[in-house]
């Protein structure tokens, strides 16, 4: 799958699209092919090397926490084909990210289609 990472810590430049492994789903687990991701400031600040308490120290490191997308492999109970919006904490920008089925939720009917990521938290407040 091809997934936007980085190696090193730094500015947007040090991202790059790599070529990684398929993740697959265990027990209580959900894959899901992402069609959105949400970019927030915390992105930003893993990337510019930040490290998120209990995150894997394993590089490369793919950013994103929010996404947006469809079940196409399930180790739980939602089945193939359930569009859904879900959070974790790294791994989003990606075509494929593995989530405990907690982590993803059904999209409401008004965010079917192109799914939305992001939420309004992103927004700069005045």
């Amino acid at each position: 799958m091809r997934a936007v990472a980085f190696n090193r810590s730094g500015g947007p430049e040090v991202l790059r699209v790599l070529e990684l492994a398929d993740p697959h789903p265990g027990p209580g687990e959900v894959r899901v092919r992402v069609e959105a991701a949400g970019v927030q400031p915390f992105d930003a600040a893993v990337r510019g090397g930040w490290e998120p308490p209990n995150a894997p120290q394993s590089r490369p490191r793919v950013p994103g926490n929010e996404f947006a997308g469809v079940i196409d492999e399930t180790g739980g109970e939602l089945p193939v084909g359930t569009e859904v919006l879900g959070f974790t904490l790294l791994g989003a920008y990606a075509e494929y990210i593995v989530v405990p089925e907690g982590n993803a939720r059904p999209s409401p009917p008004r965010c079917r289609g192109t799914s939305p990521a992001g939420s309004p938290r992103a927004r700069k407040q005045p």
